[in-house]
């Protein structure tokens, strides 16, 4: 599968995924911070800016107050900034997926352990072993072989 098939399979499980988020668009872009917009912003106040820094300059002319720019001056950002967003959401989208598997596998870890320490205390038990004395717990190098405990020596 190529990187371009890739890549729209994940937009379109990102577009899936939004549709289910039910927000509004005016909610979606709330929690989306959008940096090329800012950017771009920033990019057209500089001329101002400049021209503030220099009034007595004859040279220099008073920034438009409102630049109209034409779709071909915008898509390309309209699109890098919807595929920012889609990214945006993809990612949050892994880091819970990441979280909820992690949670999982920490249980698992968890229950697995502590079903560890029962059987070898069970075994302690099944051949009288006190608890106060200390023993390592060799297990077997292959199965169906015999393991043993060895008293640890202080």
């Amino acid at each position: 599968m190529s990187l371009k098939d890739r890549l729209n399979k994940v937009l379109d499980r990102i577009d899936d995924l939004s549709s289910k988020l039910e927000l509004t668009e005016k909610e979606k872009k709330e929690m989306i911070e959008d940096p090329i917009a800012s950017q771009i912003e920033e990019l057209l106040d500089e001329p101002e800016a400049e021209a503030q820094d220099a009034p007595g300059d004859p040279e220099t002319t008073a920034a438009p107050e409102r630049v109209d720019l034409s779709w071909e001056d915008v898509s390309d950002i309209v699109s890098l900034r919807d595929a920012s967003e889609k990214i945006r959401l993809a990612l949050s989208e892994l880091c819970v997926e990441f979280e909820i598997q992690k949670r999982n596998m920490l249980n698992s870890l968890e229950r697995v352990e502590t079903e560890l320490a029962k059987q070898i205390s069970a075994t302690r038990s099944a051949k009288n072993i006190p608890e106060n004395v200390q023993y390592n717990l060799r297990l077997p190098e292959e199965p169906g072989g015999s393991g043993e405990l060895i008293l640890r020596k202080e």
